[in-house]
């Protein structure tokens, strides 16, 4: 092409460009600060939506059609679509991709499986498929998908995304050994219509794990009964986190001391966003019955009931155990940052439960047991260190505003980028700190109690009754199997981390980034900190 060929080209291709029609994108002027709750399917995909897309569809989608869609923030766009004006992928058209490639998995996967060449790898791929994907695919691709782990999976949670409903009824596919049958048999699911669903959803994701179907076989063998049912709990709040509806206070209790064990869990978790629900109340489930419950038939028939419910500091850790590893083996994203804290040094994760709520601050190890009094004391003094300590700890929460506003004023930063940590100082500093202040005296007050009682007359009686209950063959039992389901637990989260289930939207300066540019900014001009 002669050049003034090639500047006659180049003319008219800017002719064309300038005098395109523009148009205007509500997403791309001016995008949402948080996802939606649920996606409609004329709206555009958003990537921050929970629980997004599953590892490997990104990178699927983006290779489509030689690049044809190009990631925008927290969009996708279609770099082919014929309408510009509309030019972001939207929920119905991802759905009809992801159904595409859901079913290629699928294929390979079937393949795999007759040359012998599955791994664990495609395994796991498969309970997410399976969990995340399956009211895409027809009846014959889930049982197969079900079919590649060794428990069966559980009826398939309704895909967050696409604005499904919780089945009606507790449906478990390859249930051959009729388990869930037996196990509901011995559980009641109690209340209203929208309760029970679920309730029978949340024992469904249970069914769905091996540690959860062992369990569950473990409790049916014992053939006592319990109840599940919904109720109010003081203090609980439902709380709007990066856009997202989470529960803040405690999820369940059980109460062990009748015939059946009662399970009472927060209705507030009815409340809260449905990915929260799913990821949550699953593993409370398993927590509360297949924990406490299952253990206190034991702790029954051992004859150690009352060492066993009221002071053995790990009835909470094998409950907890046993929900984290439900948790784990469900195969999704890990919400529960406690897990790690465990793993790294259980005594240290026991020495913080001991300051978080009244019953914790008064279980011991059977071998803390042999100085009760004194164990009961420097943990009342500890308590009120942390008391006295609470007015400084809402003061440094607070201290931060002056740090954001310095960016915002010295360095122009966008005020709205630090929504995120703003909304963090504010529940820290107006109401976690100051509930776990009151917290913190009730805790002080049980131990004054307890101290007391046990420098009472009745007091010796009581040590040695505890103390020879803690001899008994029942309670070595239960270290042991702590010591498994830890280990278990350690290699189904190797390699893994915690992920929150409210990420801060893009955009946002997290916690970690303020605290880097603080640090920088305090070394590059340190005239403009108070020391």
């Amino acid at each position: 092409m002669t050049l003034i060929l090639r500047r006659a080209f180049f003319a008219a291709l800017l002719a064309v460009l300038w005098s395109a029609p523009a148009f205007s994108c509500k997403y791309c002027d001016s995008p949402p600060s948080s996802p939606p709750a649920t996606l409609q399917p004329a709206e555009p995909l958003d990537l921050r939506a929970t629980p997004g897309l599953l590892p490997d569809e990104l990178p699927y989608l983006q290779s489509l059609d030689n690049g044809r869609f190009v990631r925008r923030g927290s969009y996708l766009d279609d770099a082919k679509a014929a309408d510009r004006s509309a030019h972001l992928l939207t929920n119905a058209a991802a759905q009809s991709l992801l159904k595409t490639r859901a079913e290629a998995v699928v294929s390979v996967l079937r393949e795999k499986q007759k040359s012998g060449l599955i791994q664990d790898a495609d395994r796991k791929g498969a309970l997410l498929l399976y969990w995340y994907r399956a009211p895409l695919l027809a009846q014959a691709d889930r049982e197969f998908l079900s079919s590649l782990n060794a428990a069966s999976l559980g009826k398939a949670p309704a895909g967050p995304a696409w604005g499904e409903k919780p089945p009606g009824q507790l449906v478990v596919a390859g249930d051959a050994d009729g388990l869930a049958g037996r196990f509901l048999r011995q559980v009641e699911l109690a209340g209203d219509a929208e309760q029970k669903a679920s309730l029978q959803e949340a024992v469904g994701l249970v069914l769905a794990t091996p540690t959860g179907r062992q369990l569950a076989d473990e409790f049916s063998a014992t053939g006592a009964k319990a109840r599940i049912s919904f109720g109010a709990f003081e203090g609980s709040q439902v709380l709007e986190v990066n856009g997202k509806k989470v529960l803040s206070g405690t999820y369940a209790v059980t109460d062990t001391s009748g015939e059946t064990v009662e399970i009472l869990v927060n209705q507030d978790f009815l409340k809260t966003d449905r990915y929260f629900r799913q990821s949550k109340l699953a593993p409370t489930l398993a927590h509360e019955l297949l924990g406490h419950g299952l253990e206190t038939v034991g702790a029954k028939r051992a004859g150690v009931l009352d060492a066993y419910n009221s002071y053995y500091r790990d009835n909470e850790t094998n409950a907890r155990l046993v929900g984290w590893t439900v948790e784990a083996e469900l195969g999704g994203k890990i919400h529960t940052p406690l897990i790690w804290s465990y793993l790294k040094d259980p005594e240290a994760y026991h020495r913080t439960l001991q300051t978080t709520l009244p019953y914790y601050a008064t279980t011991v190890s059977p071998a803390e047991s042999r100085d009760m009094l004194g164990t009961l004391q420097a943990r009342l003094e500890r308590t009120n260190e942390e008391l006295a300590a609470t007015p400084q700890a809402i003061a440094q929460a607070q201290g931060w505003r002056p740090v954001i506003e310095h960016f915002v004023t010295v360095h122009k930063m966008d005020r709205g980028s630090f929504r995120s940590v703003t909304e963090k100082i504010d529940l820290v500093s107006q109401k976690s700190l100051p509930a776990r202040g009151e917290a913190l005296k009730g805790i002080a007050a049980r131990l004054e109690a307890n101290i007391k009682s046990f420098a009472g007359p009745s007091g010796g009686p009581r040590l040695q009754d505890m103390q020879g209950q803690f001899s008994r063959d029942f309670f070595a039992q239960e270290e042991a199997r702590v010591q498994a389901r830890r280990a278990r637990l350690e290699e189904l989260v190797r390699g893994r981390s915690c992920e929150t289930v409210s990420p801060p939207p893009p955009g946002q300066v997290s916690w970690d980034e303020l605290k880097k540019m603080r640090q920088d900014d305090q070394k590059a001009q340190p005239g403009h900190w108070k020391t």
